[in-house]
């Protein structure tokens, strides 16, 4: 609980779908840029013994050799989408928090490998919060396509995060470390 609310962590029915049983080896943070994915991957890590703390967008930017800033100034969306993906299908092994790029969802293929290594967990946050976090997207390294709004885009990709998820937990009141204390109890039990 937090200030006298509970916190929900919502389960996906797909969990009970015999390919989605526990124990995972593996977990997937996915939702939008701001959502905190990344620090709350590392403060998962801090706090579950041998587990380490990736971030995929770090990965990718190696593997391109420039900033998702320029990435996405001097590539085509989908060119874009084809490095991340390439990314996110090299990730294997065990006692991994991934934290993944917020367009991770738009690459099945992508999806389908975190899907056969991870319980992915959806951060989701509500739009005026995270408009408030993000600022300027463009200074995130956000792919908006055709001069695509920041809140189409919220409005797009969110049902394709619950799709995915096999837990969701809305942030947007929470701080990373009430997020990780709700999350470990879950984890706990699936991992």
């Amino acid at each position: 609980m937090t200030n006298g609310r509970k916190i929900e962590v919502f389960h996906n029915p797909a969990l009970q779908n015999a390919r989605r049983k526990a124990p995972f080896v593996n977990i997937a943070l996915i939702g939008m840029p701001g959502s905190g994915k990344s620090t709350i991957g590392r403060g998962l890590a801090r706090r579950m013994d041998g587990w380490r703390s990736v971030d995929t967008d770090e990965l990718l930017t190696l593997r391109a050799g420039q900033t998702l800033e320029n990435l996405n100034r001097f590539l085509l969306p989908e060119a874009f989408l084809d490095i991340e993906e390439a990314t996110i299908l090299d990730l294997n092994g065990r006692g991994n928090i991934w934290s993944t790029g917020g367009s991770v969802i738009y690459r099945s293929g992508a999806m389908e490998h975190l899907r056969e290594l991870a319980l992915l967990i959806y951060l989701e946050v509500d739009y005026e919060v995270l408009a408030q976090r993000v600022g300027n997207p463009a200074h995130r390294g956000v792919v908006l396509p055709n001069g695509q709004s920041f809140e189409k885009l919220y409005a797009e990709r969110t049902p394709l995060y619950r799709e995915f998820a096999d837990l969701t937990i809305n942030t947007s009141s929470l701080t990373a470390r009430t997020t990780v204390d709700e999350l470990l109890p879950h984890l706990n039990r699936l991992v």
